[in-house]
């Protein structure tokens, strides 16, 4: 006697009914397994090293970063409906796009370096900035081996901090020898010494001395008398000077320190824009 069996579901291990794939189902889950794989498969958007965030306005940074041949992503916002990455090292932000932020800088997991770049010279405006907490601000137009220098300190400065902190400058300065003033361009100073570009240079051990001339946030002009340590050719194109004086300061009356103290202190936050001729 023949006897047809109907299939009849069976309870599975976790109580539940079974019962066989459907041809669509096995189809949708075929589908889904191949969707896993290209998914997996695709490579993961790199980490920016720096993040910019702003307009036209940050074209010039930008520029330089790449220059430097950084990781850089840029975007118009921060808003929260945007897809942006969290950057490893830099985040640079133009003025408007920071105060848009309310109180505070923005931050993340990464503990990088906050930059705010904003072309009025208002110092309402720089208070509101600097109670935001960004590390530097860098306000008006600031010359380029000054950006590059704060923007590799940005970068790398953890990684190469070495003796008292060194602050880029970015102005023109006068130095002599004797009777003799020549123009150079005074990249960064320290409280121990600074760093001139010059079309010549002098031997190590030479005297001379380096004019600040006043002006930053209400300085006044400096005279310090220093000593070459090192004199190297320039590698940046940023000037046409071809020599790179590295000088130390030598025996400062208590003016001349006080007074370079004070402009240290003005250095802290950024370079400072370059005068208007």
């Amino acid at each position: 006697m023949h006897i047809q069996m109907n299939h009849i579901d069976t309870p599975d291990a976790k109580g539940t009914t079974s019962r066989p794939e459907t041809a669509r189902e096995r189809q949708l889950r075929e589908l889904q397994r191949a969707a896993d794989r290209r998914s997996a498969a695709r490579p993961k958007p790199q980490q920016p090293s720096a993040l910019l965030v702003g307009g036209r306005d940050l074209e010039v940074v930008e520029n330089t970063l790449h220059r430097m041949r950084v990781a850089t992503h840029r975007i118009p916002s921060l808003d929260a409906r945007e897809r942006w990455q969290e950057p490893s090292k830099l985040l640079v932000m133009s003025g408007r796009q920071a105060l848009s932020m309310g109180r505070s800088k923005p931050s993340g997991e990464n503990k990088f370096t906050t930059i705010a770049i904003f072309e009025e010279t208002s110092r309402t405006l720089r208070a509101r900035l600097e109670g935001m907490g960004f590390d530097h601000l860098v306000r008006g137009t600031v010359h380029p081996e000054a950006l590059e220098l704060l923007l590799r300190r940005a970068l790398y400065g953890k990684e190469e901090q070495r003796g008292l902190p060194r602050f880029p400058f970015g102005w023109d300065v006068t130095w002599s020898t004797g009777w003799r003033q020549r123009r150079a361009l005074l990249a960064e100073i320290s409280a121990r010494g600074c760093r001139l570009h010059v079309p010549s240079g002098l031997p190590r051990g030479g005297k001379l001395q380096v004019r600040i001339p006043g002006g930053v946030d209400g300085s006044e002009a400096i005279t310090l008398p220093g000593r070459v340590i090192r004199s190297n050719p320039a590698s940046t194109s940023h000037c046409d000077d071809s020599v790179i004086l590295s000088v130390v300061f030598e025996r400062l009356c208590t003016e001349a320190r006080s007074d370079l103290v004070a402009l240290l202190s003005k250095l802290r936050s950024g370079p400072p824009a370059i005068p208007q001729s």
